[in-house]
């Protein structure tokens, strides 16, 4: 029989966390604000040194999902990705990339990422493909 705090807890729904990270600032913040409207839990980082400390400070915890630019200056989303992958594996990763760069999109794919969508995009579709892969990871 299951008490009522196990009732409390199962019925609860948990907040997904994500990092939005974006060397173009107001877009970053524009998306974070849209993100958190749909009730995610959403840190900001405008640079690929900056998504890095935000990552370490979470640890040992870790963003369900990072919304990543793959071209920053300095270290760049691949880069980011990596760390992330070598240090949080099951973190989710969506790889955003300007329309001319597919060849990173597709490298970012083998290095780990669980998509690429390109820029401009559809707001509408960006929370798609991030309820589809955290909704995904929720079934493994």
């Amino acid at each position: 029989m299951q008490s009522n705090y196990e009732h409390c807890f199962k019925n609860m729904k948990i907040k997904k966390t994500l990092l939005v990270v974006d060397d173009e600032e107001q877009l970053c913040k524009t998306v974070a604000g849209e993100l958190r409207r749909e009730q995610y839990e959403v840190t900001e980082a405008f640079d690929g040194e900056s998504a890095i400390e935000c990552i370490n400070t979470k640890s040992p915890l870790s963003f369900d999902l990072v919304l990543l630019d793959i071209t920053m200056p300095g270290i760049n989303g691949l880069q980011v990705l990596d760390f992330l992958k070598e240090n949080h594996p099951s973190t989710k990763v969506i790889m955003v990339t300007g329309h001319a760069d597919f060849k990173s999109a597709i490298e970012s794919v083998k290095r780990g990422a669980d998509e690429f969508i390109t820029k401009p995009y559809d707001f509408e579709n960006l929370l798609e493909a991030i309820q589809r892969i955290l909704t995904t990871e929720e079934e493994e």
